[in-house]
């Protein structure tokens, strides 16, 4: 007899709703030649601004081994640059360049066109409903949303 779980297999489907989500954005990506964990670092600089290794490391979920390749090829990319901390010169900080912000604000309008058409699909109260839930449902597992403080003070308004 074939044992029988009593529970969906809730991290299955957070990575089946993980791709079908990717997949709505992955060819703007594609388009822009950039790679899923490239824009992930993009977002979360322009969100939170310079950040060290080790916080990039936590808020984009990126092994820091694999981290540190993917951030020398945005360097000869000129996506990035390393900058020292400006009160500690013990820590360095990964900081977007120029060429980065203006790819930023050319990709803004399709990125927010594509969350325009999921909030259509889906519903703005579902979208919003799924992101409190995921928010909340991080912090009950101990693991805080990595949500940026200009995304938390908006939040709060």
């Amino acid at each position: 007899m074939t044992a029988k779980f009593q529970h969906r297999n809730l991290p299955h489907l957070l990575l089946m709703a993980r791709e079908a989500l990717l997949d709505q954005f992955r060819p703007i990506l594609r388009e822009y030649g950039l790679t899923e964990q490239q824009w992930r670092i993009i977002r979360v600089l322009i969100d939170a601004g310079p950040l060290p290794l080790k916080e990039i490391v936590a808020h984009c979920q990126i092994f820091g081994s694999s981290l540190t390749g993917i951030i020398t090829r945005m360097e000869s990319q000129t996506y990035v640059r390393r900058v020292p901390h400006p009160d500690d010169g013990r820590i360095t900080l990964i900081s977007l360049t120029p060429k980065a912000r203006k790819l930023v604000e050319t990709m803004q309008p399709l990125i927010d066109a594509t969350y325009a058409t999921l909030e259509a699909r889906l519903g703005q109260a579902r979208m919003s409903a799924l992101v409190a839930m995921l928010d909340e449902t991080l912090v009950q597992l101990d693991h805080p949303a990595q949500e940026s403080p200009k995304a938390a003070s908006s939040a709060a308004d």
